[in-house]
């Protein structure tokens, strides 16, 4: 990549001429934006009265090198390395699934539903996003959060780390005949695997490309895979469970959960008006 000069405006240009063909001009000058503000704290308004302005090598370095990674299609969180989840700044890497909106709304349903939890098993935890999130509201509760992959655990203690947020981090397979939940703990909440495998090409190439696979993939015989296991080794006890769920598998789930005998089953809708959430109790 070669660039013209080093005034604001060319390095906007190459956002648009190197990121175009995949995203499309408005999501490209999108990304140049939220890189300047990121890398060196530009807002919208200032990038637009300074478009003239001279760029410092150190600062031009800052905002340039990422459009190589970015027209590659690897996604922006991996390019800056964080995200914004509830209110706190997380460290993210490939290998790691990238948090999303979504699951911030299921945080926020968690704290509107008027629980006060003794303890918390966030399982599948990735970054570590929900059981931070939750532990930083339920400062008393105990936080556990468990995930297969230890690159995750890895990512998750390194924010915990960072936020000064005391969480137990355990590396266990749900899935695993040996798993057990800590049995004192009243609230279960997970965003697991749930994309059937055949869905895999309807993704966006930045997220079927870039993130684990086995954070987001079930077979297509069984999308309710995880919910099922969870469910059943959650059933011991008073507890509630609360999952983030596809939209086309919600209610199936829910009708899974209530055979099992789980209690007050409900499905609840994402901002887009997406069968996403469920919750039950026992």
């Amino acid at each position: 990549m070669r660039i013209v000069d080093n005034r604001v405006h060319s390095v906007l240009e190459a956002y648009v001429d190197r990121l175009s063909p995949r995203y499309g001009r408005q999501e490209a000058m999108a990304m140049a934006r939220i890189v300047f503000d990121e890398r060196l704290g530009w807002d919208r308004a200032r990038l637009d009265l300074h478009r003239e302005h001279a760029l410092s090598e150190s600062e031009l370095l800052k905002v340039y090198l990422p459009i190589s990674r970015l027209a590659s299609g690897e996604p922006l969180q991996y390019v800056l390395g964080r995200v914004r989840f509830h209110g706190l700044d997380l460290s993210v890497a490939p290998g790691v699934l990238i948090p999303r909106p979504e699951t911030e709304e299921l945080v926020e349903h968690i704290l509107k539903s008027g629980i006060q939890p003794a303890c918390i098993v966030d399982i599948g935890t990735g970054s570590g996003a929900i059981a931070l999130a939750l532990k930083r509201h339920f400062g008393s509760a105990r936080v556990v959060g468990v995930d297969v992959s230890p690159i995750a655990l890895q990512q998750a203690t390194a924010n915990a780390a960072a936020l000064g947020i005391d969480v137990e981090w355990m590396q266990a397979d749900v899935l695993s005949d040996g798993f057990v939940l800590p049995a004192e703990c009243d609230l279960v909440v997970s965003n697991p695997p749930y994309i059937p495998i055949s869905e895999r090409d309807t993704l966006e190439e930045h997220v079927k490309d870039h993130e684990p696979m086995q954070a987001l993939f079930v077979p297509d015989d069984d999308p309710v895979l995880f919910h099922r296991v969870i469910a059943a080794k959650a059933s011991e006890g008073r507890r509630t469970l609360w999952f983030e769920t596809h939209r086309d598998h919600a209610v199936q789930a829910a009708d899974l959960l209530g055979v099992m005998g789980w209690k007050d089953t409900r499905v609840l809708k994402d901002i887009s008006g997406a069968d996403r959430f469920i919750t039950a109790t026992r």
